[in-house]
């Protein structure tokens, strides 16, 4: 039988004001650059193809990501389907988790989406990303994961509260020791797309 396809949108910032945004864009930058010298570290989407090794895995390279806005986002996506699958698991690490929400709340698509996993997710930011009031009808209607640390520096634990009185049906899973997920490996998480 043959696996599902892994769709993964990685994280981000959003922002309503200019300014934010350039400061974003900018520091983002300069410590990108630090870090090239000092080395990076490397996380979990940077092995999901050798995690998932009986599965196809694409990863979308979102615009702005230091400056994103949701229309660019919906944009991009939308011209990516050419190379999804006919089923497809979602995969969505905090803004892209959040984007995730919001697009499939909002939007059909064409093709069978198996689940939908998000990462310490944000449940509305600026640059578009906000959720409407009856975002859930929609979303509820996939098999939808929540996965969030207590301990998350990044996005806040209440974010993950709100999802989950949101989407009652949703499998949620908290952590204590994880932060913003920042570590090499989630097994949970490759568990739950392997099954």
């Amino acid at each position: 039988m043959k696996n599902t396809q892994v769709i993964y949108v990685h994280g981000g910032e959003a922002f309503d004001g200019f300014w934010d945004g350039f400061k974003s864009y900018w520091g983002n930058t300069l410590s990108k650059l630090f870090q090239i010298k000092k080395g990076t570290v490397s996380k979990w989407p940077d092995h999901l193809e050798t995690s998932l090794p009986s599965q196809k895995v694409l990863k979308l390279k979102m615009p702005s990501k230091y400056n994103a806005k949701y229309a660019a986002w919906k944009t991009h996506f939308e011209s990516q389907f050419v190379y999804f699958d006919e089923t497809v698991m979602l995969l969505g690490w905090s803004l892209g988790a959040n984007f995730m929400a919001k697009y499939l709340a909002e939007n059909d698509v064409p093709f069978k989406v198996k689940s939908v996993h998000l990462v310490a997710g944000c449940y509305g930011l600026g640059g578009g990303f906000n959720l409407a009031a009856d975002f859930p009808a929609q979303l509820e209607k996939h098999n939808v994961h929540l996965y969030h640390s207590t301990d998350d520096f990044v996005v806040d634990f209440k974010d993950f509260e709100k999802y989950k009185r949101a989407l009652p049906k949703a499998q949620a899973y908290k952590f204590n020791d994880r932060n913003h997920f920042l570590q090499p490996t989630f097994p949970e998480l490759i568990k739950h797309l392997k099954e």
